[in-house]
């Protein structure tokens, strides 16, 4: 329960595009919850917006390992211009 409201308040501070805030409370959220699929995709998101995209796939990897039909794997497979991977998400066709 805890760890969900950190995993809000990241999500919120993500649409406002305040990053630090961002990676503050979803960081915030693994210590009390451990990691998630959610965690991973914000985590992506996060790591992206700062240009660090090698960092930003890497959790992408591990949001899919997690839950491969994570609503926002799509999308932020498309953010990083995995199109191939981005599609496949979609279809639900994951080749591995």
């Amino acid at each position: 329960m805890l760890g969900t409201l950190w995993e809000n308040r990241a999500t919120t501070h993500l649409a406002l595009s305040s990053m630090d805030s961002t990676a503050l409370f979803i960081e915030r959220s693994r210590e009390i919850a451990g990691e998630s699929a959610d965690y991973w995709a914000v985590v992506a998101r996060v790591r992206g917006s700062r240009g660090d995209r090698q960092g930003a796939v890497r959790a992408l990897e591990r949001l899919i390992q997690l839950d491969p039909k994570h609503a926002d794997a799509p999308e932020i497979a498309t953010l990083l211009g995995l199109t191939d991977l981005a599609e496949q998400l979609r279809s639900g066709h994951l080749s591995r």
